[in-house]
């Protein structure tokens, strides 16, 4: 397989893509544009790239009209044989890269219900895929570079294992304990003097205004902002069975410690709405997701609502303002509309799994 459609099964992405090669050589600056945006992605890098793409949409959008959705996916096949280079020098298993750009099809069904339209218009997202940043392995999904960024410092107590977390020094918080941008009610201060720590404490994601102190010597520091850790992101692909999902965490381990061997990775952390109260009100506790999300000691969150959240739940062509039209049949169905009748919604929550609490070292 040596061409990106070899992995691609969407028959309307791929006649999308046909036609925008069929159109690149009647106009030609969108060929140049092409290199272009090959040359930004594998040499400046993804933020680079998602940068210049949002500069150049309208025009893409002027010269191809509703092709222009797939004329991402077109400089991605042109692209392939620099991601199957990365692969092959690294070392990484075909496998993983044919799983990890299954996920392409996800993304055309997904824009397609969003918009009516062939195409994938996630640039920024799939970038990752192309630049060997994100890796499916079993059920889900990780990024490997990341460090440890959710305002939470864990603590062991070294003779009861109990985990305690606290906040780190400097965080803007509000009222309900969720991290803000503005509109703080108070700022989080982590003071070590004196074989004593006096720091706020996190209640299952919540920043207490109330400081607490501690022996310093009864605990042994697990995990701090800054430490490398494995992201995981969880894919729109089927049932998230506990099962699937121990054996994923374990072969990533596995993967980073093979591949990444320079990085000391001190857990796996999660950023999702699937870690969330509301999940939780929503089904019941031996369900799935609800068990998943109990894998995670929860740190400081942003409490963010992700604007695509109502599509996922209710049918990508579905939109939150009409909620009341559409039938609610599943259990996070039920709970979006009480949520939204009781004026709340789904909201982000970010957690860590330790390491040893899954049995690997």
């Amino acid at each position: 397989m040596t061409k990106l459609t070899d992995y691609i099964t969407d028959e309307q992405l791929l006649a999308g893509m046909r036609r925008v090669g069929a159109a690149i050589e009647k106009i030609s600056w969108l060929d140049e544009l092409a290199d272009e945006l090959i040359a930004i992605l594998y040499g400046e890098g993804p933020p680079a790239y998602w940068s210049f793409c949002k500069t150049k949409r309208d025009a893409v959008e002027e010269a191809l009209g509703e092709d222009a959705d797939c004329y991402l996916a077109y400089v991605f096949e042109r692209a392939f044989p620099k991601l199957l280079a990365i692969y092959e020098d690294r070392g990484y298993p075909m496998q993983v890269l044919a799983d990890t750009l299954a996920d392409f099809d996800v993304r055309a069904a997904n824009h397609r219900g969003l918009t009516g339209r062939a195409g994938m218009d996630d640039y920024n997202w799939t970038a990752l895929h192309m630049t060997a940043s994100i890796f499916t392995l079993g059920r889900l999904q990780y990024i490997f570079y990341k460090n440890a960024s959710y305002g939470g410092r864990i603590y062991r107590h070294r003779q009861t294992g109990e985990l305690f977390v606290v906040a780190e020094e400097g965080l803007a918080v509000d009222d309900a304990g969720f991290r803000v941008i503005e509109g703080e009610a108070f700022r989080t201060t982590l003071i070590e003097a004196n074989g004593v720590i006096e720091a706020h404490p996190i209640d299952n994601g919540n920043v207490l205004r109330e400081r607490t102190t501690f022996d310093a010597s009864e605990y042994e520091c697990v995990l701090r902002d800054g430490d490398p850790v494995i992201d995981i992101h969880i894919p729109a692909s089927g049932k998230l069975d506990m099962e699937s999902c121990y054996a994923s965490l374990k072969e990533a381990w596995a993967f980073g410690k093979r591949y990444f061997p320079e990085r000391d990775y001190r857990g796996f952390i999660c950023m999702s709405w699937l870690l969330g109260d509301e999940i939780a009100e929503s089904l019941s506790p031996d369900s799935n997701l609800t068990r998943f999300g109990r894998l995670f000691t929860r740190c400081a969150s942003y409490g963010n609502e992700h604007p695509l959240i109502y599509p996922w739940i209710f049918g990508m062509d579905k939109r939150r303002e009409a909620y009341r039209e559409h039938e609610a049949k599943t259990s996070i169905q039920r709970g979006a509309r009480r949520l939204l009748d009781e004026g709340r919604w789904y909201r982000d929550r970010g957690g860590v799994i330790l390491p040893d609490q899954l049995g690997l070292s």
